[in-house]
């Protein structure tokens, strides 16, 4: 299981294109001490479970495949008494050539990405879809390492891509503005292996 660092871009993007409509009742408006990033109006929890393989190819070598499904959290929003939700997400599934020494790895490959955003104003939905070719960067390290089962800690990077929505009419309430909201993102995981 791991969690996804809250980074701002995501919930930048999403504060614009709010903003401009008077949905953002959360991120300060005006603020010149001691200002709040756009990540700290966003809720829930960040996670990202994700599934890996990695098979021996070499002596230090080996192949990682690994499918995980990224999900950024919630950035609230109202207007009057219509509430609003924005959800960003990323589902990801890469191969990564991974050189091992020991009980530290790292690992660099290519990702395709199915990247979403969905978005819920009172009664209206809408969901904007994008797939991307991305990459993915990894650093982990795994203990014991003379036991079947295995304990891992993983620092991974994976570039994602954006996902662009249109416009969103909401009955009785401005419209929401078209966006364009980045969805990669770091990921810590920690989690348990078995080794042949």
């Amino acid at each position: 299981m791991g969690l996804a660092r809250r980074e701002d871009p995501p919930w930048l993007a999403i504060h614009r294109a709010l903003d401009k409509g008077g949905w953002d009742t959360y991120y300060p408006q005006a603020c010149f001490i001691l200002c709040p990033a756009a990540s700290d109006a966003a809720h829930g929890w960040p996670a990202a479970p994700t599934v890996a393989l990695r098979v021996r190819l070499r002596r230090l070598w080996q192949l990682r495949l690994f499918a995980a499904d990224g999900r950024m959290g919630t950035y609230p929003g109202s207007n009057n008494s219509t509430q609003l939700a924005i959800r960003p997400a990323a589902t990801t599934v890469g191969v990564q050539g991974v050189l091992a020494w020991r009980y530290v790895w790292v690992g660099l490959g290519p990702s395709i990405n199915f990247d979403r955003l969905v978005e819920s104003a009172g009664a209206t939905h809408q969901t904007a879809r994008a797939n991307h070719a991305g990459a993915a960067l990894s650093a982990g390290m795994t203990f014991p390492q003379s036991q079947p089962w295995y304990f891992m800690a993983v620092v991974e990077r994976r570039i994602a891509g954006s996902v662009d929505a249109p416009a969103m009419p909401v009955a009785g309430a401005p419209a929401i503005a078209a966006m364009r909201v980045p969805v990669s993102y770091t990921l810590l995981a920690i989690g348990m292996g078995w080794r042949r």
